[in-house]
């Protein structure tokens, strides 16, 4: 008895230690900006009674045709914000994870000896899916799909549902068609069983339904999927996002998780490869037990995983079900497997609750986050950092008109801030937009060729660039050069103002320009940002209260985005003391340290770029951009040997990094090392690899 009365408490105590891990890593302020676009529409649909057909919220491609598929999902995000305001939207994103998370559980979840391991896989797949804890439709997607796994592989007697919530699923994500595939995989899988002798008897006891019924139920989820204001057009609509080689090029989120590695987060990489392997293992233990559905689902999730890293999340869910089922059935087979985790079950149990309290705090107080180098804060609101919120306010306040030139990733924003009375240049509906227009128009202006940018200004009418801090592009960096054309009006931690210096913008020039060559004028508008004040969203007394948590333990993007501003205007002393300041911040954010090292670098002190560049290799011992860039100072320094020893090491990493690098070192060898043969296996490399380039 009191056995028993142990194993129940360390089962509760993982279960809300679960249910917080899914809380805190989705209580975070709003980083992405798709949210702000869907408050919108929601708001447009209700107050003119229709959806739109065509595009109302931009000056570019105004009147083009746009399948919103999406809609419902819409109407619901603005009436939770007329309500509670964009927390609310927050509060409601952990809410329908929660829920996620939780079906999922129950889905493999069983008491028994160890249960702890049930919790591990989960958690895992929380971590996985953290990536995706945003606040978008796709989290509805979400929870339809796990309540289709729950029905499909534990609750039949729901089936009859599965139309209806196909209905609502059709006019709120395109991710429905999810749905469609699960259905087919279900159908597929029990024909496989009822006609093959040898699965059959891997089918429960009375779980055995009419084939009749089950072709009635897949041609009902079918048909239900044309059942939205666009027809067959929608229903065919996700399809057209399947290889889509544009999307997957110039979309992160459309990616492969394995094309760049470097640029995904280095926990979620790890808890996929481990719950990869570990279905696998599982896989081949019980494959003589594995049933069809389970089986197709696996193949299908994993492909869609390894397709788009949108998809993980999808891909965890599945996946910790797929392990927790076959585990069962592997552990309830072997009494030797049985009796060894049974006396692990209070030791796994209590390290792995240490273990995820001590994750748990580590996110509510931002140290998980700045570990990891994410560019988000644990508590509510929305990131100033991240999204246009100043500047978007400035441009209210001061009735600023005419066209703007955006940030892709502020386009959403605007829409939300500014329409109807600005619309905005481009924003996250890339597939509206279209390949040529985003490479013709939208890259031709971020490519900052003046004459360009002119030409296109002139095409489409802007008067305002609203560009974004912290990216690396000639743009804005030509537009403050060319003084007598544009000038900087605004900045602040997220975004930059420059105004074309035109009749219309004369008095917002004469009222706001600042003088980049006079570092006093750059520092006296600096110090104004600490003033800038923004509204409440909502739950003010909650939000206060996790902000505690993080006190003086936010991510330094603030200090990222102005000090690298700082940087490209020479205001060397601005800029070092943000570098510094977000080194303080975040000890182990490696990037801080490199971005010091370029401003010494920039500024000829080559021996403090050095101490900054080392600084950041202490946290990153693999940075090729590192050991190229000490490379060059060694080069400049004229001590070759340690130049060619800094070069080699970035190549031995990356390869493929910076092609001239061959060519570099083919001259060091040639010139200053007196080695003929290094000089010409390097100098080959390097022709060989400009050829494949070109």
């Amino acid at each position: 008895m009191r056995e028993s009365a142990q194993k129940n408490l360390l089962n509760s105590i993982l279960l809300f230690l679960f249910i917080l891990l899914v809380c805190s890593l989705s209580l975070h302020q709003i980083v992405d900006n798709d949210v702000f676009f869907h408050v919108k529409v929601g708001q447009y649909i209700l107050e003119n009674q229709s959806i739109p057909a065509q595009d109302v919220f931009s000056h570019t491609i105004n009147g083009r045709p746009w399948l919103n598929n999406q809609w419902f999902a819409e109407i619901i995000f603005y009436l939770i914000y007329s309500f509670l305001n964009l927390n609310g939207l927050i509060l409601f994103k952990t809410i329908i994870l929660c829920s996620v998370f939780l079906i999922m559980f129950s889905t493999f979840f069983k008491r028994n000896e160890y249960s702890w391991l049930y919790f591990f896989i989960a958690a895992l797949s929380v971590i996985i899916s953290s990536g995706r804890f945003i606040e978008r439709p796709e989290n509805l997607t979400l929870l339809f799909t796990a309540i289709y796994l729950y029905i499909f592989i534990k609750g039949r007697r729901f089936l009859p549902v599965i139309p209806i919530i196909q209905l609502f699923w059709v006019n709120i994500h395109g991710g429905f068609v999810i749905g469609l595939f699960l259905t087919a995989f279900f159908v597929t899988g029990e024909i496989i069983e009822t006609k093959i002798p040898y699965f059959s008897k891997l089918r429960p006891k009375g779980n055995s339904l009419k084939l009749g019924n089950l072709f009635m139920l897949l041609l009902a989820v079918f048909f239900v999927c044309f059942a939205n204001p666009y027809g067959y057009k929608l229903a065919a609509y996700p399809l057209s996002f399947m290889g889509n080689k544009f999307l997957q090029k110039n979309v992160l989120e459309w990616l492969s998780p394995f094309l760049y590695i470097h640029m995904n987060r280095e926990d979620i990489i790890l808890s996929f490869i481990l719950l990869f392997i570990l279905c696998v293992l599982s896989f081949i233990l019980n494959i003589k037990k594995m049933r069809p559905f389970l089986l197709l689902c696996f193949m299908a999730f994993l492909y869609l995983g390894l397709l788009a890293r949108r998809n993980l999340t999808l891909f965890a869910i599945f996946s910790s079900i797929f392990f927790g089922l076959n585990i069962t059935s592997i552990i309830d087979r072997s009494l030797t497997l049985k009796r060894i985790l049974s006396k692990a079950r209070t030791t796994m149990s209590i390290c792995l609750i240490l273990i995820l309290g001590a994750l748990i705090f580590s996110i509510a107080t931002n140290r998980y986050y700045n570990w990891l180098g994410v560019p988000q804060d644990f508590g509510l609101g929305v990131s100033r950092t991240l999204e246009p919120v100043l500047a978007s306010n400035f441009i209210k306040e001061n009735d600023i008109k005419g066209n703007l030139f955006n940030d892709y990733d502020f386009g959403a924003y605007f829409i939300y801030s500014l329409y109807p009375s600005q619309r905005g240049f481009i924003d996250g509906r890339i597939d509206t937009y279209g390949e040529d227009f985003y490479k013709n128009d939208y890259m031709a202006f971020l490519s900052g060729d003046i004459n360009t940018v002119k030409k296109l200004s002139d095409k489409y009418k802007i008067d305002i660039f609203v560009l974004k801090m912290g990216k690396e592009q000639p743009l804005m960096s030509n537009l403050l050069k060319d003084s007598k054309g544009f000038k900087l009006v605004y900045f602040d931690e997220a975004s930059v103002i420059i105004a074309r210096d035109t009749e219309q913008n004369e008095e917002l020039i004469s009222k706001y320009a600042i003088d980049i060559d006079r570092v006093n004028d750059i520092e006296k508008r600096s110090l104004m940002l600490g003033e800038q004040k923004i509204g409440s969203y909502g739950f003010d007394y909650l939000s206060a209260l996790l902000a505690r948590f993080t006190e003086g333990r936010r991510f330094p993007m603030k200090e990222y985005n102005l000090g690298n501003f700082y940087m490209d205007l020479g205001a060397f002393e601005l800029a070092r003391r943000e570098f510094e300041e977000g080194i303080r911040l975040s000890p182990h954010y490696k990037i801080m340290r490199y971005c010091l090292g370029n401003l010494y670098f920039r500024n000829g002190k080559l021996d403090e770029a050095i101490d900054a560049y080392s600084e950041a290799l202490k946290y990153d011992k693999k940075d090729f951009k590192v050991f190229k860039v000490l490379g060059d100072i060694y080069l400049r320094k004229n001590d070759f040997i340690k130049a060619r020893d800094e070069y080699e090491k970035s190549i031995k990493i990356n390869p493929l990094y910076d092609v001239g690098v061959y060519k570099i070192l083919s001259d060091i060898y040639k010139f200053y090392l007196n080695d003929a043969g290094k000089a010409d296996e390097y100098n080959a490399r390097y022709l060989q690899l400009k050829h494949s380039e070109d």
